[in-house]
């Protein structure tokens, strides 16, 4: 979805081709473009608005805000907005979940794209992303548990 959907040319003045794969990582920074290509400037700026949310429901970004504000509010812009708009929000809470260091964030993350599926569907066209989100997560985690465990015995003292 996010090779044929996503805004590459994203880096500099001369709007440089940005790798796909740092496209679709965490990162612990507000957004200064969309992910995915917007022709109205409104949108666009909804985006960005629906990206500081996100960072701030996840605890990735400074708030004031409580975490259920920053729900509250994603779901108030989400349910009038367009679906291009929503598929927007999908791929921004699935880009932060993906290689995020921080469990916590991550499981906030989780839960908001959990409330996210319970009040709005993605495009069909996002869908199948969607559904497997959950199985690549699950996947890179337990990657990420083996090498822990690998490292971790190694790194223990042998008996005498």
């Amino acid at each position: 979805f996010a090779e044929g959907n996503f805004q590459l040319c994203r880096k500099g003045m001369f709007k440089t081709k940005t790798d796909l794969d740092k496209v679709t990582r965490w990162k612990n920074e507000l957004m200064k473009l969309a992910l995915l290509n917007f022709k109205d400037g409104e949108l666009q700026a909804e985006a960005l608005q629906t990206n500081r949310n996100v960072l701030g429901f996840m605890g990735d970004r400074k708030s004031g805000k409580d975490t259920i504000d920053h729900c509250t509010k994603i779901m108030h812009n989400m349910l009038q907005s367009p679906e291009e708009l929503r598929n927007e929000a999908y791929c921004q809470i699935m880009k932060q979940t993906t290689e995020n260091p921080s469990g916590e964030s991550t499981v906030l993350g989780w839960k908001l794209l959990a409330v996210c599926l319970a009040t709005f569907p993605p495009s069909d066209a996002l869908a199948p992303w969607t559904r497997g989100a959950g199985s690549r997560a699950a996947a890179a985690a337990s990657t990420r548990r083996a090498g822990t465990r690998a490292a971790a015995s190694r790194s223990r003292p042998t008996a005498p």
